[in-house]
């Protein structure tokens, strides 16, 4: 154990913390630490995030993971990545996949191995401003994509479509700080983990249904039914930033309409039944994920 000194309001106590706990945490003399209290419970959480991690891999080894790999370390945490290859062609997955890594770079690059290496701090980033950036981004291709399919702007559905990669990359940088530094609320670290998955499978489930309007193949009864569940996602955008009870038990009506419209059709396309179901599943289950902390 190893004591360490904590100031608390106009108080000054000595604590013994564990000395395991300090070394995972690269704490040192004079470093500041802060006692979260919970109930009963009084959580210690240092400010400290993980720095300094590298992880390396053989790309012969993923084959067709080596993208999702890529990912799966920067979401991690790691700051450096080493992917080692023999075929030259792996580069060109590399660079695309770098695309959608914010603070990211390719720093070192051989016929063998390249290195991606994190430029920017992300300590010196606030959580919320991202989250709500990247929420926000879903949002706008809901709204901008209802409009285009209203108005069969084949161009614009094109660029929407295209716009998924901005809901990739903001939503690889969430889980990204969460995973180094954590929530504000320690507690909700893990369920905003989900919620960032749950918004980008949301997101990739307008994205299919925009392919299938671009090929003109959704009709205006299910065009309507599209229209009440983004009225939906404007419901859990607003209470994501507000926790507000009442647009909750709002949007709890308008999740049971939209399940009854899509028990009863039997004339929707069977893939965009598919899809919209579980849409509507999706957007109640992100509200539901914050309905313990509402007001």
């Amino acid at each position: 154990m190893k004591r360490k000194i904590v100031k608390q309001g106009a108080a000054t106590m000595t604590i013994s913390l564990p000395s395991s706990w300090i070394k995972k945490n690269k704490l040192q003399s004079g470093d500041e630490i802060d006692l979260i209290e919970e109930y009963n419970t009084i959580v210690i959480n240092t400010d400290n995030a993980k720095t300094g991690q590298k992880y390396v891999f053989d790309a012969s080894t993923k084959k067709v993971m080596t993208p999702r790999t890529i990912v799966g370390a920067y979401t991690l945490g790691y700051d450096e990545i080493e992917i080692r290859f023999t075929d030259p062609a792996i580069f060109k997955k590399v660079q695309e996949t770098t695309q959608e890594l914010i603070g990211f770079e390719i720093i070192n690059q051989t016929n063998s191995k390249c290195i991606l290496k994190e430029l920017t701090g992300i300590t010196e980033k606030e959580f919320n401003p991202i989250f709500r950036r990247f929420f926000r981004i879903i949002c706008e291709i809901f709204d901008e994509g209802l409009e285009a399919i209203h108005k069969k702007d084949i161009t614009s559905i094109e660029n929407l479509i295209l716009r998924d990669k901005d809901v990739n990359k903001f939503g690889n940088l969430c889980v990204r700080y969460l995973n180094k530094v954590g929530a504000d609320n320690p507690e909700l670290t893990t369920t905003y983990i989900v919620m960032c998955h749950t918004l980008e499978e949301i997101s990739d489930h307008f994205k299919e249904i925009l392919k299938l309007a671009k090929d003109n193949k959704i009709s205006k009864n299910e065009t309507e039914t599209l229209s009440e569940l983004i009225n939906l996602s404007r419901n859990m955008y607003e209470f994501t930033f507000k926790l507000d009870e009442t647009i909750a038990l709002s949007a709890s009506e308008s999740y049971e309409k939209i399940n009854d419209i899509l028990a009863k059709e039997k004339s929707f396309n069977p893939l965009i039944h598919s899809l919209l179901s579980s849409l509507n599943t999706r957007i109640i289950t992100l509200l539901g994920m914050q309905a313990p902390f509402s007001k």
